[in-house]
């Protein structure tokens, strides 16, 4: 899981969304993790990917272009806290959520994880499906 803070350049607005999958994407199309403006923006525009080494983006703008820290890249990573990605009219900083955060939003009703396993043990089994289909996720259970 990672943290996705972004700035608009010109009014100095701040968003910020987490990443729950190992991949997410910016831009101005409705499957973007957060929906930016702007004609400098694409549809899709950044891919951030989430593997063992840290955080990678991948500029998938076709020609819009990314810069990172002030160079213009293709591709750029693992991501650090001090590093600004900058496209269209945006700045983007990307955070690796720690294991107490990722435990929080992992738990959310309050249980604690030995009370949620057991529980889970005493329900009667059923199968459970994920189908991931244009970074949107749903989910199966029967």
């Amino acid at each position: 899981m990672f943290e996705i803070i972004v700035e608009h350049k010109d009014s100095g607005n701040h968003e910020k969304v987490r990443c729950g999958l190992d991949s997410c994407e910016l831009g101005k199309s409705k499957d973007s993790i957060l929906r930016l403006r702007g004609w400098k923006v694409a549809p899709r525009h950044v891919l951030l990917e989430k593997n063992i080494a840290g955080v990678f983006i991948k500029d998938i703008s076709r020609g819009f272009g990314v810069s990172v820290n002030g160079n213009v890249c293709a591709g750029y990573g693992p991501m650090e806290e001090a590093d600004v990605i900058e496209f269209g009219s945006y700045k983007v900083n990307v955070r690796l959520a720690d294991a107490e955060e990722v435990s929080e939003a992992n738990n959310l009703d309050g249980s604690d994880t030995a009370d949620a396993c057991e529980i889970e043990a005493k329900s009667p089994p059923f199968l459970v499906a994920v189908l991931i289909w244009n970074g949107q996720s749903l989910f199966i259970k029967s």
